[in-house]
C-alpha cells in the first residue's frame, strides 16, 4: 500500500505507549437520487466554478524525484484567506508557499505567496494555511454522497499538471488507511484518479461542494490505481474550524495504552480517565467501537482520535472469555 504522501517522511502519529483517545463523526449521507434532486451543475461548469479556489502547495523541501512528488501537494479556499490541505504536505517544512495552479516545479510561479500555517493535526491528516483573501470560495458540503455517486478532485499530480481535472464515483465509506505510522479512519474510497501531488486537493460532488480531502492510494510506483482514500468533509471541516479557532485541535480522551501493532489489548488504564470511570480493566479485549469492528490497537486509537470531546461511545470488550457491551463519555 502507497501513500498519496507529498512527503518521504511522516511524523509517528501513535507510538506504543500512552494513547489518548476519541470517535465517530456521524456520516451524513444522501442517495444518488436525493443528490439529483439539487442543483447539479455540468462537469465544466463544475471545474470553472472551483479552479480559481485550488493553488498548489510548495515547501522548502519540494522535489520531483521520478514519479513522486514531495513536498508539493494541493489547498483550496474555505474563505477569508484560509485554505485546507493535508498535514503530510506541509510536515517537517520551514517554509510553505501557495502558488497559482496553472504553475509546475518546473517553472514555479514567481508570485507565491508565503503562507502563515495556521495549525497541522497529524491524527486527522488536516492543515490550515492562510494568504490574503482570494475571491472564489469552496463550499463545504453537507451530505456524504452514496456509493455510485459522481466525484471530481483538482490538483497537481506529479507536480508537473497544476489544475488536473479527474472524475470517478464514490466506491466505498468507512475504510481505514495505514502506512508509516499513520491510521486514518472514517475514510471515502474513490476510483477517481489522484496520485502524489493530489494530496490536500477537494474531491467535489456534483453541485461542486466538498465532499472531502483526497488524501492517499494504493497503487504501484506511487501512482493510482484507482483506489484512492479521502478524508470526509464531516472530519475535516470541524478540525479546520477548531484550527482556525485555536491553532490545535483538543481530542478527547480515554486514558489506555496498548500495543499499535497487535489486537486491540488493554495494557494500562490511567486513573482517573475516562476508561477507568467507565469500568475498563487491564487485559481487556476490545472488539469494535460504535459497531465498528477493529483489527489492532492502532485503529483503535485512530477512531477514538476522530471523535469529539465529551462524545458517547459503546465499545464491545471481550473479559475473561465473556463479550460485554460498555457505554463511555469521553
Amino acid at each position: 500500500m502507497k501513500p498519496l504522501w507529498a512527503l518521504a517522511i511522516l511524523g509517528v502519529m501513535l507510538g506504543l505507549g500512552s494513547i489518548f483517545l476519541s470517535l465517530n463523526p456521524s456520516f451524513r449521507t444522501a442517495s444518488n437520487a436525493q443528490m439529483a434532486t439539487s442543483s447539479s451543475l455540468t462537469v465544466p461548469e463544475i471545474y470553472k466554478r472551483a479552479k480559481p479556489a485550488v493553488m498548489t502547495v510548495r515547501t522548502d523541501l519540494a522535489r520531483l524525484d521520478d514519479l513522486e512528488a514531495r513536498g508539493v501537494g494541493t489547498a483550496f479556499h474555505i474563505g477569508d484567506g484560509y485554505f485546507v490541505t493535508s498535514a503530510h504536505v506541509i510536515a517537517g517544512a520551514r517554509e510553505v508557499m501557495l502558488e497559482d495552479s496553472n504553475r509546475t516545479l518546473e517553472k514555479p510561479d514567481q508570485k507565491a505567496k508565503i503562507a502563515q500555517v495556521i495549525g497541522s493535526d497529524t491524527l486527522t491528516d488536516i492543515a490550515v494555511l492562510k494568504i490574503g483573501a482570494p475571491s472564489t470560495v469552496l463550499e463545504w458540503a453537507s451530505e456524504i454522497p452514496d456509493i455510485g455517486a459522481s466525484v471530481y478532485a483538482i490538483g497537481n499530480p506529479f507536480g508537473r499538471a497544476p489544475g488536473s481535472f479527474s472524475s470517478g464515483i464514490v466506491s466505498g465509506r468507512e475504510r481505514v488507511f495505514s502506512a508509516e505510522g499513520l491510521t486514518l479512519v472514517h475514510l471515502l474510497q474513490t476510483d477517481t484518479a489522484i496520485n502524489p501531488g493530489n494530496s490536500g486537493g477537494p474531491l467535489l460532488n456534483a453541485q461542486g461542494q466538498v465532499v472531502g480531502i483526497n488524501a492517499a492510494i494504493i497503487g504501484g510506483a506511487g501512482s493510482s490505481a484507482g483506489v484512492g482514500f479521502v478524508v470526509p468533509f464531516t472530519v475535516a471541516q470541524r478540525i479546520a474550524a477548531e484550527l482556525i479557532k485555536n491553532g490545535k485541535v483538543k481530542h478527547a480522551t480515554l486514558g489506555v495504552t496498548g500495543n499499535n501493532d497487535l489486537p486491540a489489548k488493554i495494557e494500562t488504564v490511567l486513573p482517573g480517565s475516562s476508561a477507568e470511570r467507565a469500568g475498563i480493566k487491564t487485559r481487556d479485549l476490545i472488539l469494535s467501537v460504535d459497531g465498528m469492528p477493529l483489527e489492532n490497537f492502532a485503529e483503535l486509537a485512530a477512531l477514538i482520535a476522530h471523535a469529539s470531546p465529551n462524545s458517547s461511545l459503546k465499545l464491545e470488550i471481550l473479559r475473561d472469555g465473556k463479550k460485554q457491551t460498555i457505554t463511555l463519555q469521553l
